[in-house]
């Protein structure tokens, strides 16, 4: 009986010791802004690493949030936005776009890849943010 136990308290010291990683082929979960990429119009543009809070929520039912104003370009993290992906056409639906009355919505373009989500912005030349994934 001392054996069993001992085996019990050691097999679950060894599952509840780190959290499980992000699933990889799950959309859905929370991403952090790692990278910005803003070309200047030559082509010459590269992603930048940078320094932010700036976190986006996708959940099973397809809705998101984010703590920044996606439509904006902020990163700051002070704003907030809300909206639906749209898998079939890869946008983002975002729903209370630069405060605008008239046309609230918004439609940004992303891509995701495993752990990545990238967001494209809509400028004339590429300007992307992209998220890495932290947590399901």
């Amino acid at each position: 009986m001392r054996s069993f136990t001992f085996f019990l308290l050691v097999t679950l010291g060894f599952t509840s010791c780190n959290p499980p990683p992000p699933t990889p082929n799950a959309i859905f979960g929370t991403y952090e802004l790692t990278e910005t990429l803003f070309d200047p119009g030559d082509g010459s543009g590269e992603f930048q690493a940078i320094d932010s809070n700036l976190t986006i929520t996708i959940r099973t039912d397809s809705t998101f949030t984010s703590n920044g104003a996606l439509c904006e370009y902020t990163t700051d993290g002070l704003s907030r936005s809300r909206g639906t992906l749209v898998g079939a056409r890869q946008v983002m639906q975002v729903s209370n776009c630069y405060n605008n009355l008239i046309q609230p919505d918004q439609e940004l373009g992303y891509a995701w890849d495993e752990l990545e989500f990238v967001v494209s912005l809509g400028c004339d030349e590429p300007c992307l943010l992209r998220f890495e994934k932290v947590s399901d």
